[in-house]
């Protein structure tokens, strides 16, 4: 198992104990761009999926409820991605 596997495990196992950068590595390794006008929040957007995730940047710990929102949009940009490959699949 990666270092970015056993991270990601990590966060879906235990989201209310999860680092900001532990987080941000994981939606980044997933294709997520962070946007970021100066503010403490960052928000990551993803090509597959139409809703943004906002994670606040308030100390090191990330508040569960934002880690949970995040496994969520990774969860949703898998499936998608799952489903395209079938589709590109049954096309030829």
């Amino acid at each position: 198992m990666t270092r970015s596997e056993e991270r990601e495990q990590r966060i879906r196992e235990s989201p209310t104990n999860v680092r900001f950068d532990d987080l941000d590595l994981v939606l980044r390794d997933y294709g997520f761009v962070v946007r970021n006008r100066g503010t403490s929040h960052h928000i990551y957007s993803h090509p597959l999926i139409p809703n943004s995730v906002n994670v606040p940047l308030h100390g090191a710990m990330t508040k569960p409820i934002y880690v949970r929102q995040a496994i969520a949009a990774i969860d949703a940009v898998i499936a998608l991605g799952e489903e395209r490959a079938k589709e590109k699949e049954s096309d030829q």
